[in-house]
């Protein structure tokens, strides 16, 4: 008995999760925002509409028009900066690595060479955490903050993790700043982070990942850009997405690449991996991530607002205490959440149709 009440719950769980994450498609939706998935993992209401064929392909054109111009590192200095890591692994001083990578930058170009700077940045703190537990604050501090200011900072770019306490949910956990004659301008990217405890939690990840699209969306909208740049890290995997609004209340939000950061100095080859998706990711912030020269208000959606979303949750907890209370079956449970018109409900709170 106490099996099979273990299940039942694990499946009420289950509904009330899915039930959840269809409202994060339906409120992204009805913002405007056209999610752009690689490996055909797109799921739910997006597959009403386009097959997948149509939405691979799409995805396909709507990647390249963003990395159009991509750049393949230099072969030369790949193999020089693969020379410098076995000097390393041959014993060679911590400084005298640093050193010899910094040299290379001199051939390089300013891309290359901040794909080369991500490596010394990112050096030191392979060395000191060997084993050990990776916090979240850990996580963002000595893995994604030296890569990503590698990538984008420059005097008028600053880098900066940006929500240390988790306490308010209206701010990323990271995001780069542009100043323009020392004045604030604009906030082009934006990060949401989670430990590796949290890989397999659907949920919060999905959660995480729709935030960062409404603020890839708003800052759109606020600051007339041609593009923003967002990126997910979950354990030491990066992420990273482009938004543009191109069309009218379309915004596309495009998967361009993934790289895996090494956990330790054992693994310091793994840095040869970062060197070509970052390089051009760090190109394509240079080129795209600026003021529109066209106005874009007009091609503008609204928002929905979270608010809407949060009264759907809380109907559902209502109507889960209903169903179980007063129903002993689970398909009578799952008929009832399915019934709940998420959708016209969203619709009717909007003021849509």
């Amino acid at each position: 008995m106490q099996g099979y009440l273990e299940i039942e719950n694990s499946l009420y769980d289950l509904l009330i999760t899915q039930f959840f994450l269809s409202c994060l498609v339906y409120h992204r939706a009805l913002s405007g925002i056209l999610f752009l998935q690689k490996d055909n993992q797109h799921q739910g209401l997006i597959k009403n509409h386009f097959s997948t064929e149509d939405l691979k392909m799409i995805h396909k054109a709507t990647k390249s028009e963003i990395t159009s111009g991509k750049i393949s590192f230099n072969q030369n200095l790949y193999f020089s900066i693969k020379e410098a890591i076995d000097k390393f692994e041959e014993d060679e001083e911590e400084l005298d690595f640093s050193i010899n990578l910094l040299a290379l930058c001199k051939t390089a170009d300013q891309y290359e060479a901040r794909a080369i700077k991500a490596i010394v940045y990112l050096f030191p703190e392979l060395i000191s955490v060997k084993n050990r537990t990776i916090s979240e604050a850990h996580l963002s501090a000595s893995f994604v903050h030296p890569v990503i200011r590698s990538l984008f900072s420059s005097p008028n770019d600053i880098s900066h993790c940006s929500n240390l306490h988790q306490t308010d949910l209206n701010r990323p956990d990271y995001k780069v700043d542009k100043y323009t004659h020392y004045q604030y301008s604009s906030t082009p990217v934006f990060g949401e982070l989670k430990t590796s405890a949290y890989s397999s939690n659907t949920k919060l990840l999905i959660t995480d990942l729709y935030r960062l699209a409404i603020f890839m969306k708003n800052e759109i909208d606020e600051k007339n850009l041609r593009l923003t740049i967002g990126f997910q890290v979950v354990g030491l995997c990066l992420y990273f997405y482009a938004m543009e609004l191109t069309s009218s209340r379309i915004y596309k939000f495009v998967e361009l690449f993934s790289v895996q950061l090494p956990k330790n100095i054992n693994n310091l080859q793994e840095t040869l991996l970062l060197l070509d998706p970052i390089s051009n990711i760090s190109r394509i912030y240079k080129e795209k991530c600026v003021k529109s020269a066209a106005n874009l208000q007009p091609f503008q959606c609204p928002t929905l607002l979270e608010e809407l979303l949060d009264d759907l949750l809380v109907k559902l907890i209502f109507l889960v205490s209903q169903s179980r209370h007063y129903s002993n079956s689970l398909v009578d449970f799952s008929a009832a959440v399915y019934r709940f018109p998420t959708f016209g409900a969203l619709k009717h709170s909007f003021g849509i149709g």
